[in-house]
């Protein structure tokens, strides 16, 4: 469950899946499910829980339980197989960690292990730290869309001021200290190390309040800003990961369609392709061309696609002239 006060339906437990695998024990109706020989997962009223017969051993979040009710994250080890309950949140930030890693077998314990850093730094108050050789606010950018959702604000706190980023640009309003704490609430605050602000020792004492609803990113590249308490992940380059390029594509097509409630042939096979020669060198390339894509293919009205995604009209244009 994230900082904000009440939990939602994203942060029910829905399922327990294998570590590093795609392997799930669905949980729904009231009906025991076994998980492993004298390992079961039980209803009680609202909740959850594992059960363990007297013979068998379960550690649960490292400590070894016959009983515990099962909670956002709960880590349960049976016989050296290690299991995760995961809520609708937590399926949204193991996606997006895939996108930062892979989907390949050996990659997806990886993601997993990434994913683990994310939730602990959520749940404790702690900044979410991304290490990584380029493509640092797209990857933050996921990661803060999966914890806060599509609507959250994002705010990018820098030297040469405060205001909200989105893909295709930086807001032109600056804010002061103040209003970048205030317009972040429910949302995120991103804080790059070679840029970052002069009050950036307050932005950070903000987000750490007591009742502060904010996330904290702090991005890095591998040899800026060493840290050495704070957990922090750190994903292969954007470059070397080629085979995964299409993947990649199809992950941002199918959160553009959903965001702008567009149908599924709002970005087509030859529009993959696109994106695939022309845009695939970066993760905000990618995001920026296939919304553009999608919302080019909503609209006839290209200035009113422009103001959408405010934009300069002429330079729309003559991006709409490089579509085949």
């Amino acid at each position: 469950m994230t900082s904000d006060a009440m939990p939602t339906d994203e942060d029910v437990v829905v399922h327990v899946r294998q570590w590093g695998t795609d392997s799930i024990t669905p949980l729904s109706g009231f009906e025991p499910v076994d998980l492993a020989p004298g390992v079961r997962l039980e209803r009680q009223a609202e909740h959850w829980w594992i059960c363990a017969d007297a013979d068998h051993a379960v550690q649960v979040d490292g400590i070894y339980q016959r009983e515990c009710q099962l909670r956002p994250a709960t880590e349960i080890v049976i016989s050296a197989t290690l299991y995760i309950a995961e809520t609708q949140r937590l399926v949204r930030v193991r996606d997006a960690c895939r996108r930062l890693y892979g989907w390949q077998p050996d990659q997806l314990a990886e993601a997993d292990g990434a994913m683990r850093k994310v939730w602990l730094c959520m749940t404790r108050r702690a900044a979410i730290v991304i290490r990584v050789e380029k493509d640092i606010l797209p990857a933050a950018r996921l990661l803060h869309r999966a914890i806060r959702g599509d609507s959250a604000p994002f705010i990018l706190c820098s030297r040469a001021g405060h205001a909200e980023y989105l893909p295709e640009r930086i807001a032109e309003k600056t804010l002061s200290t103040t209003e970048a704490v205030l317009a972040a609430s429910g949302g995120s605050l991103c804080i790059r190390t070679h840029d970052r602000p002069k009050d950036h020792e307050a932005l950070t004492r903000e987000a750490f309040r007591p009742n502060s609803r904010i996330t904290l990113f702090l991005c890095a590249t591998p040899r800026s800003w060493q840290y050495e308490t704070l957990s922090e992940i750190s994903p292969p380059p954007h470059r070397i990961r080629i085979a995964d390029r299409t993947r990649i594509v199809t992950e941002y097509a199918k959160d553009a369609l959903r965001r702008l409630n567009a149908p599924a042939e709002c970005f087509r096979r030859e529009e993959l392709e696109h994106v695939l020669t022309r845009y695939s060198y970066s993760l905000d390339a990618i995001e920026q061309a296939v919304e553009r894509l999608v919302r080019l293919n909503m609209s006839t009205n290209p200035r009113e696609t422009a103001r959408q995604l405010r934009v300069n009209e002429e330079h729309y244009r003559e991006w709409m002239k490089e579509i085949p």
